[in-house]
């Protein structure tokens, strides 16, 4: 199977921080069968805008990909222009957010790279012994040259 011309992109933002998280267990006497664990969770507003942040770039990464492998995401070449543009406005938004909130941290890891060599085999491995998976069988033709 030949794979045409594709993007892949692996990486994303992770957020640090503003996450508190107590785990409380009360049990009685050795081997009493009864026993709680009471969890309370806090989450800063720090955390939740960072949040954002990061389902945003999922979201449009999403818009513009063909497939979603254990390697990373594949994107049509021609979309490249769209993805750097995406990729240059998170990292804009990770170092704004950076910079006006200490409570939470976020970090840009994307990449991209023209799928070619190793990755390419191991994409092409992949998809073919997939190529019965309904998400798989409905991108084919975006994914091989004609």
């Amino acid at each position: 199977m030949q794979l045409r011309p594709l993007i892949i992109v692996t990486g994303t933002v992770h957020v640090e921080g503003g996450f508190t998280k107590k785990v409380r267990s009360s049990s009685g006497e050795p081997g009493e069968v009864e026993s709680a664990v009471v969890e309370d969770r806090k989450i800063d507003p720090d955390r939740r805008a960072a949040n954002v942040i990061a389902t945003n770039y999922m979201r449009k990464l999403r818009a513009i990909s063909i497939l979603r492998t254990p390697f990373g995401v594949l994107c049509d070449s021609e979309a490249l222009d769209k993805l750097k543009l995406l990729i240059m406005n998170v990292a804009k938004d990770v170092s704004e957010f950076n910079r006006t909130h200490s409570n939470c941290h976020a970090t840009n890891t994307i990449l991209w790279e023209h799928l070619r060599n190793n990755r390419l085999d191991a994409v092409r491995g992949w998809v073919s012994v997939r190529l019965k998976d309904p998400k798989v069988k409905k991108v084919l033709p975006r994914l091989v040259e004609e």
